[in-house]
C-alpha cells in the first residue's frame, strides 16, 4: 500500500494536523483559505492528511478542487491505520499507514517536509511534537486556538531566522483577515520548503 505514497516523490510534502471537528466557525473559512493558497502557490505539492479530522478534510479538499479546476493534477494522500475508512476518501488517495491511530501520527509527522497546525486536542499536539523530534517544521496556526497555540502540552515554536516577522505575527492574528493569515501560512510554508530542497 506503501507504493502509493511514490505519488508524493520528488513533491514538497505537506501534512496537515488538527481538530477531528472544528470548534469555531472562523477556523472552517481560515482552512478553505489555506487550501485555496496552497493550490495557488504550491500546486505541485503533495498534501498528506491524517484521513481522519475536519481540518485535514477542508484544507485538503480546497487544495484538491482549486488545482483541478486550474487544469493540474492534485497529489493528495491520506493516510489512515489498517482498517481505518477515510470519511472523505472521494478525493485524493487512501493509503494504509502503521496498526493504529499512534503510529499513523507518527508515520504523518515524519514523512512531511512541513506541517501545518489548526486548532487541535492532545492527537494533534502529538503530532507537533513527533514532527519538531523528527526535525520537521510546523506551521501553527496560533489564532485558531487549541494545540496550535500551545494547549495541550504542544511543544512551543519559535520563528526561524529565514520566516518574516510580519508572516509569523498573522498566524496567530484573530483580527487578521482570514486570506491574509492563509497567505502568511504559506509563505512560511513556501519557506521551509526551499529551506529544506524540497520545492
Amino acid at each position: 500500500n506503501f507504493r502509493k505514497m511514490e505519488q508524493a516523490a520528488g513533491r514538497g510534502k505537506i501534512a496537515l494536523f488538527g481538530s477531528t471537528s472544528l470548534r469555531d466557525a472562523a477556523s472552517a473559512a481560515l482552512c478553505t483559505a489555506i487550501g485555496r493558497a496552497l493550490a495557488a502557490e504550491l500546486p505541485q505539492a503533495a498534501v498528506l492528511t491524517g484521513a481522519n479530522a475536519e481540518v485535514h478534510e477542508k484544507i485538503s479538499r480546497s487544495f484538491h478542487d482549486a488545482v483541478k479546476e486550474s487544469g493540474g493534477a492534485p497529489v493528495v494522500l491520506h493516510l489512515g491505520p489498517k482498517g481505518y475508512r477515510c470519511t472523505f476518501g472521494d478525493f485524493g488517495t487512501v493509503v494504509q499507514a502503521g496498526r493504529n491511530m499512534e503510529e499513523r501520527r507518527k508515520m504523518l509527522a515524519e514523512s512531511a517536509d512541513v506541517g501545518i497546525s489548526v486548532e487541535g486536542g492532545p492527537g494533534t499536539a502529538d503530532e507537533m511534537k513527533r514532527a519538531v523530534l523528527a526535525g520537521r517544521p510546523v506551521v501553527p496556526v496560533a489564532r485558531s486556538g487549541g494545540a496550535s497555540s500551545g494547549m495541550f502540552k504542544a511543544p512551543v515554536i519559535e520563528r526561524p531566522e529565514y520566516v518574516a516577522a510580519e508572516d509569523w505575527a498573522l498566524l496567530g492574528d484573530q483580527t487578521a483577515e482570514v486570506d491574509a493569515t492563509a497567505a502568511a501560512v504559506v509563505r512560511i510554508v513556501k519557506a521551509h520548503l526551499e529551506r529544506a530542497g524540497a520545492l
